[in-house]
């Protein structure tokens, strides 16, 4: 097992172009309608100003960021603190969008809007979901939190991101069809609280899984990167459970934390070994002198 290197790259949010691989759910845009929202458009914007931290979209702008775009379809959960409905966009390409209700119904004139994306979520059900599924090069579904005084919603993401790069070394092949990962102090599914600095924080210390719905083909001169959605935190110690697609299992611990910022990538590469599937409980050494994050 080679050393794991863990870095962090800048973000500037997590690219709504890449999560439409995920094929959001898909809402007909209500052009009339018997409730107080029906004519009520709300402009979102995302945490792709200069300043902020890059996502994982491959449009990168002459400063070095990585760019978001909503797409079609983009749905999300508004409140105003009494009602709920669900806005979709018809943009496509932008960093911002119009948003126009779908279904349910707030007030034209709340003191105070919450939004959440995606809209599984909702001010109602703070919860972050414990599967995900693989994208290539991507993420489905990264959340992200609005609040705001009037119809422009400025969205800041709740979670960063574990990425395992992997690489297969031996003989044969090695395809992986789920990763668990958890951790004894911490948890990241369940229940959340958002934090003052706009970091999801779960309540309890169930872990997540990342599906692949047709197993991933490792190569041996290829990084393929899996990433995870996880909460803002010291995972000590990292577990992670990485399962082949002949149902062999390989258990890795870290030999110390695994630091995760909002808005961030942490990196972890390792290399497998179809052999040491179905063994015990490996060590992964992390070394943290590589470590750099931007404040944002």
């Amino acid at each position: 097992m080679k050393e794991v290197m863990k870095t962090k790259i800048l973000l500037s949010i997590l690219a709504m172009s890449l999560l439409a691989s995920c094929q959001p759910a898909v809402y007909e845009i209500t052009t009339e309608s018997e409730s107080e929202s029906s004519d009520i458009m709300f402009k979102a914007f995302t945490e792709s100003e200069l300043a902020t931290k890059t996502a994982l979209s491959d449009n990168t702008n002459s400063y070095g960021y990585l760019s978001l775009y909503w797409k079609k379809g983009d749905a999300i959960s508004l409140s105003d603190g009494t009602n709920s409905a669900i806005f979709v966009t018809d943009n496509d390409g932008g960093t911002s969008g119009e948003f126009y209700n779908a279904k349910g119904s707030v007030k034209s004139n709340a003191s105070l809007y919450t939004a959440f994306y995606p809209s599984s979520i909702s001010a109602s059900n703070m919860v972050l979901p414990s599967n995900q599924t693989y994208v290539k090069d991507n993420v489905a579904g990264f959340p992200m939190r609005a609040i705001s005084t009037n119809q422009n919603l400025g969205f800041k993401n709740l979670c960063g991101i574990i990425r395992l790069n992997l690489k297969f070394k031996g003989t044969g092949s090695l395809k992986i069809s789920k990763i668990i990962l958890s951790a004894n102090n911490q948890g990241m599914s369940g229940a959340f609280v958002v934090g003052d600095d706009n970091a999801a924080v779960v309540k309890g210390t169930n872990g997540v899984l990342l599906s692949c719905e047709t197993p991933v083909q490792l190569s041996q001169s290829v990084v393929t990167g899996f990433n995870i959605i996880v909460p803002k935190g010291d995972y000590n110690p990292l577990k992670v459970m990485i399962t082949s697609s002949d149902g062999k299992e390989l258990n890795l611990i870290s030999k110390s934390a695994v630091h995760v910022e909002r808005s961030g990538v942490t990196n972890i590469s390792l290399s497998l070994d179809s052999s040491s599937f179905g063994s015990s409980l490996e060590v992964i050494p992390i070394t943290d002198s590589n470590v750099e994050f931007t404040d944002r």
